[in-house]
């Protein structure tokens, strides 16, 4: 169905996301910079934002989910 294709496509930019995320962090702890929850937070919602730019029937995201 046309709705299961979106949750699939919505669980790929989760994923995407999710791994660019954890690049950022590692990059941030080498730095030896401290990140709390809520910058971790918006650098995910940044991160989706741009892995969505241009499609359509994009889902919201809140980063309270993953953390």
């Amino acid at each position: 169905s046309p709705s299961r294709g979106l949750g699939d496509v919505y669980k790929r930019q989760i994923e995407n996301m999710k791994k660019l995320l954890n690049l950022w962090i590692h990059e941030m702890m080498t730095d030896k910079k401290t990140v709390d929850s809520i910058v971790v937070g918006l650098k995910a919602k940044e991160i989706y934002s741009h892995i969505t730019q241009g499609h359509e029937n994009v889902k919201s995201f809140l980063a309270s989910v993953l953390f």
